[in-house]
């Protein structure tokens, strides 16, 4: 009898059954989602964002206006656009202001910090 030992041949023992068995969860895990949009800190974030993303589009809105030459790639969006554009920028800087005012009041109601010395 020819035994032929092959380069890829498997030398461990095979493993358990129980490995292959498949164990479904009846039940979904509940993951608890902890939403950050009412935190001081989320606020606190937004406040730059909201102001610079107004002060893109209404600059961007502005080149419309501004430069005249043929190439530019803002003359030739629709003056409906460029409302919208207008429009949605001052919404976010009315947004900023609001989430300042918000972020005053709830700096204003925490109890004072103990100072370093």
């Amino acid at each position: 009898m020819n035994v032929v030992m092959d380069d890829d041949s498997v030398v461990v023992p095979a493993p358990d059954a129980s490995v292959f068995l498949h164990k479904p969860e009846y039940a979904p895990k509940r993951v608890k989602i902890r939403v950050p949009l009412v935190g001081l800190k989320f606020r606190q974030t937004a406040i730059p964002i909201l102001l610079t993303g107004g002060s893109i589009l209404i600059a961007l809105s502005a080149l419309h206006f501004l430069w005249i030459a043929d190439n530019d790639p803002m003359v030739g969006v629709p003056g409906w656009l460029v409302g919208v554009m207008i429009a949605l920028g001052i919404a976010l800087w009315g947004l900023a202001a609001l989430n300042m005012l918000s972020v005053k009041h709830m700096l204003a109601q925490q109890p004072p910090r103990p100072q370093k010395r």
